[in-house]
This record gives C-alpha cells, structure tokens and sequence, in this order.
C-alpha cells in the first residue's frame, strides 16, 4: 500500500514536469517541493534533503517567495475558506440547539452532542450525495428530506415550547386573576348582609376570607407587572416563531453550502 503511494506520487511529478515550457525557477520550486513529499513517504521522517537540490540564490528565493505563495493560495481560495467557516459556525450553533433537545431531564450529556453532531453529519452528506443511478437518486432525497424535517423539528421545537409555555401561564395567571376578583366581590357582599342582620362573628370571619383571597391577589398582580400578562406572553409567542424560522433559515443556507463545497 505504501509502495503505490510512492509510485503515484512519482507518477505525478512525471506526469507535471514531462513538457511545458514555463517559468523554469517556479517549475525548479516546484518539482523539489513534490520530491521533498515524496522523500518523506519513502523515509517517512521530516527529512529536508530535497531543498539541497536548490543553489543557495534559488534556496533563498524560494523562502522569500513561499509567503507569497501561501498569501496567492488563500486569495484564490478564499470564497472556498468563507463557504467553510461560515458553515462551521452554523454547525456549531445548531449542534448546541439539537443537543439542548436531545438532553435527558434538562441535562446536555456527551450521548446528547453524540446525536446531534452524527444528524448534522448525516444532513450535510446528504446534501452533498450525487448517486448516478435514478433509483438511489430518489432514495437519496427522501432520506434528505426525511432528515431535514427532522432538524427542523430539533432546532425549533424547545425554542417553540419555551414561547407558548410562557403564554399558557399567563393565561392561567389571568383566568385566577378574574376568578379571585369575583370571589373577593361576593364576600364583600356577605360581609354587608352579615352587618345589615347584626351578624357581627360571620361578618368577622368572612372579612379574614376576603383578605386572603386579596393577598393571592396582589400576588398574582405582581407576577403580572414582572411580565406575565397577555401583552408580553404574545410578544414571546411571537419572539420564539422569529427564533425558530432563524434556526429553518441557517439550516437551509447549510443546505446550500453543503451542496456547493461538498460532492461525495
């Protein structure tokens, strides 16, 4: 196996250098930076016996231009460099959200990460797959579809849940509010009817009723004022639509990504 790595890569030289009339110090950089490759596959250490080849004017030179070289490889492919780490800062993101939901009893364990990193993995070899036959061609996007689905689903779900629980408490919160008002309002009348037939003890009691049910009131006003009323609850509500349809967004821009930088 190691034999025919070398072979290939002499086979390469051969096949770079064999003809072309071109810039003869660039070709002499060249073919010693694929020899100095090819000495170390067949040593197998960091041997730099390749760059003695080059006279010192040349050696010299081609340090100074290496810089350069590197400095033209990341300009030409720089689009390449955006596309990757644009997407690994997506993967990222909706890695941490799929595992959020993958957690057991709110905890985020190795096993929740495990899940999520190998449904992104699956998502963006998917995305990349061309099969050359028709049949594994449909296979392959009902799998991405399938997949993709799924990822919506994880990323979006816990951020639409935490929204409308929000809102359902502060329904709650209102409809108590409401129930305790009339409760207090029907006391306040037992209270006259016990004063107006000279009922001075049911008057008494029922007055500590009513400032029992006024304290569970004002609690639950206070919870209100801090932001769980109707107004604010809706305003999550829609907060976590937004957060979402962020999260289906990102994975669609990963699917383009994918596609365009990935083909397996």
């Amino acid at each position: 196996m190691e034999n025919d790595k070398i072979l290939k890569a002499a086979a390469d030289i051969k096949k770079k250098f064999a003809s072309e009339s071109v810039d003869e110090v660039k070709v002499k950089e060249s073919f010693v930076e694929k020899l100095h490759a090819l000495l170390q596959s067949i040593f197998g250490d960091e041997t730099d016996a390749a760059y003695e080849l080059l006279e010192k004017g040349d050696l010299s030179n081609y340090r100074k231009s290496y810089l350069k070289r590197v400095t033209r490889f990341l300009s030409s492919n720089v689009k390449n460099i955006f596309y990757i780490a644009f997407m690994t800062a997506i993967v990222s993101f909706l890695v941490n959200e799929a595992a959020i939901f993958y957690a057991v009893d709110g905890v985020v364990t190795t096993n929740a990460y495990i899940q999520a990193i190998l449904t992104e993995l699956a998502f963006i070899f998917l995305s990349g797959y061309v099969p050359m036959e028709k049949a594994m061609k449909w296979v392959s996007r009902v799998l991405l579809g399938s997949v993709f689905c799924l990822m919506m689903f994880v990323i979006s779900a816990e951020t639409i849940k935490k929204g409308t629980s929000g809102s359902e408490e502060s329904r709650i919160i209102a409809e108590q509010v409401i129930t305790l008002e009339q409760q207090i309002k029907e006391k306040e009348k037992l209270i006259d009817y016990y004063i107006s037939i000279n009922w001075p003890k049911n008057a008494s009691s029922t007055r500590l009723e009513k400032e029992v049910l006024v304290n569970k009131l004002i609690n639950l006003k206070e919870e209100q004022s801090k932001g769980k009323n109707k107004e604010v609850s809706e305003v999550e509500v829609y907060k976590s639509y937004g957060k979402a349809a962020f999260r289906v967004i990102l994975l669609l821009i990963n699917l383009l990504i994918s596609r365009r930088i990935f083909k397996f």
